[in-house]
């Protein structure tokens, strides 16, 4: 039996404290350390470890203040500096995080924790080569560490080194079968890949996944005369392509037969995260709450149909769905690719991103909309070309660098010996790091082509990215996991995309959306088709055909938001109305 510690002492407190977090009440474990501190104010450890557990709760500006105040009174204490980084993280601050994970590593040279996360922090910062070296640390001093390995993959995998980054993660996996990030991060890879199969997401999904098999049962069925209640969980209701793309949702949705819930699972915050909130029905800010309180809460909600907004993308809370807290769940627009939870049901999509051919590759049941797998609203006055225009031919690569694949580079290369005078310019955040421009060189070179031609360009926001799209000639879509933001993008300027199609959601996104957009039959279906289509498009979307290309994509059903919303409504019915069978 528990004995109640006495509450004029801030030491049996704060024991009592770490007793209680123990015991997994980790709303008691704050409320006794917020009165140990109240009571020893200058005790550092206290209110370090207050402000791990908000962070925990997902109070991160409450952190903040209780982790500078441990590290004031406690400066030499790696572990507070190290908790402060961390928390600085969390709230989009990678710079801060930096400075306070510099200093943890200097109280404590081996301290492991301080390393990960710097890796994390210089990850954040487009730093790859500072982050690789933090990352590399990590595991030298504790080759233990799943998080280390973890740390590493996520760093080998900005850098483009696809391979190296997933037996990175598969090493954190064998280290700790249960460290739910390295088991998304490999997920998540796996699409980058030219080496492996669309088969081997499945394969590995449906591993991941079993581990959940014994679920909660399913909430009961809704009430039919009711509205029917909505729920959205994601931790990207901001300046983010699913903040961007899920708004028309929010906002189109027909309240007299739908009610909108948003579970936002992320600290970050910023102008469309309150649009998105004014926009909601109901809005549960929900960081850091453990997966069953995040569940109960959702469950008391009484939804219909619960959507997954993130798959395998970083901020998920999928282990929360394995507990069913909605009678239907689905997952959408986040990830492309299968969960393998074998509690979601469905997977919203269309008919050319997720053909029925390509059923074998989700453990989901494809519900595929009558309408694009996404929409947007264009932009009203999108900026001119710059007036310094190449007079050379320009090709523009908007890729992340973990989605070029050595296959991709190889074709580049074979485009430029047909197009001697072709500039081929890359332009996304990692460019201001040597590794990831050093491999595509050398492996731009070694296929034959002149690396003098390539031009790298880091990413100064969405402004200066449309005036490069719009002064290219061609965007050059990278493979096997290809573009659903920047081709869009590129439609909406008029610049021809060449693409090559392959089989699975990562590997179809671009060719269904020139497909949507009336350009379909510009899509590769072959690596020599590629670099044809390329070398054609290259030439063709010039003076008013390219006012031509424009018109065509405004007036195309990816600018129909009020369409498909209908469509979406539709699809939403259809799920609340009777959970799909799995495949």
């Amino acid at each position: 039996m528990r004995t109640r510690p006495d509450p004029r002492r801030a030491d049996e407190l704060h024991r009592a404290a770490l007793t209680a977090y123990g015991l997994g009440s980790l709303a008691e474990a704050v409320r006794m350390l917020q009165k140990s501190v109240e009571l020893a104010p200058a005790n550092g450890e206290a209110w370090g470890n207050l402000g791990v557990l908000l962070r925990q709760a997902g109070r991160a500006e409450e952190a903040e203040r209780a982790l500078r105040r441990s590290c004031e009174l406690a400066p030499r204490r790696a572990a507070g500096w190290n908790a402060l980084g961390a928390v600085l993280l969390d709230r989009g601050d990678p710079v801060g995080a930096e400075s306070a994970l510099r200093r943890a590593a200097e109280c404590d040279p081996d301290f492991s924790p301080a390393r990960i996360n710097l890796a994390l922090s210089r990850l954040l910062s487009d730093d790859l080569d500072g982050a690789l070296e933090a990352a590399q640390t990590a595991t030298r001093l504790d080759p233990g560490s799943a998080a280390a390995w973890d740390a590493l993959g996520c760093v080998l995998r900005g850098v483009g080194c696809i391979e190296d980054a997933l037996d990175a993660f598969s090493a954190a996996i064998q280290r700790d079968p249960l460290l739910e990030s390295a088991w998304s991060n490999l997920l998540f890879t796996i699409p980058c890949s030219d080496a492996l199969s669309p088969e081997e997401l499945p394969q590995k999904a449906r591993l991941w996944g079993g581990r959940f098999a014994n679920a909660a049962p399913a909430p009961s069925g809704r009430n039919r005369g009711a509205r029917i209640r909505v729920g959205f969980l994601s931790p990207d209701f901001r300046e983010h392509p699913v903040g961007r793309f899920i708004e028309p949702a929010f906002g189109l949705l027909d309240r007299s037969r739908f009610e909108v819930f948003a579970y936002s699972v992320s600290a970050r915050a910023d102008g469309r995260t309150e649009r998105l909130r004014s926009l909601s029905d109901a809005w549960r800010d929900a960081a850091g709450l453990p997966d069953r309180e995040l569940a109960s809460l959702i469950s008391a909600d009484g939804l219909d149909v619960l959507v997954d907004l993130a798959g395998h993308t970083a901020g998920n809370r999928l282990p929360v769905l394995a507990l069913r807290p909605a009678r239907v769940q689905a997952t959408y627009l986040g990830f492309p690719g299968t969960t393998g939870l074998p509690q979601i049901g469905a997977l919203l999509a269309d008919a050319h991103v997720a053909p029925s051919s390509d059923d074998g590759l989700y453990t989901e049941t494809v519900l595929r909309m009558g309408a694009p797998f996404l929409c947007v609203e264009p932009d009203s006055d999108p900026p001119a070309p710059p007036a310094d225009r190449p007079r050379h031919p320009t090709a523009l690569v908007l890729a992340n660098p973990a989605k070029i694949s050595e296959t991709a580079i190889r074709c580049w290369a074979e485009l430029s010996t047909r197009e001697p005078s072709l500039e081929i310019r890359f332009l996304y955040g990692s460019w201001r790091s040597e590794l990831p421009k050093r491999r595509v060189r050398t492996v731009f070179a070694e296929a034959g082509g002149d690396p003098s031609r390539l031009t790298f360009l880091p990413w100064t926001g969405r402004t200066e990215c449309l005036r490069e799209i719009a002064a290219a000639d061609l965007v050059l879509d990278a493979f096997p996991y290809t573009g659903a933001t920047t081709t869009l993008d590129a439609l909406a300027m008029g610049t021809p995309v060449a693409t090559l199609e392959g089989r699975g959601y990562a590997s179809r996104m671009s060719a269904a959306l020139l497909h949507w957009a009336g350009f379909g039959g510009e899509a590769a279906s072959s690596q020599p088709e590629y670099v044809s289509r390329a070398t054609e498009l290259l030439h063709s979307g010039r003076g008013s055909e390219r006012v031509r290309r424009v018109e065509r994509f405004r007036d195309s059903a990816l600018c129909r938001p009020g369409a498909w919303c209908r469509e979406l409504e539709r699809t939403l019915e259809a799920l609340a109305d009777g959970a799909p069978e799995r495949p």
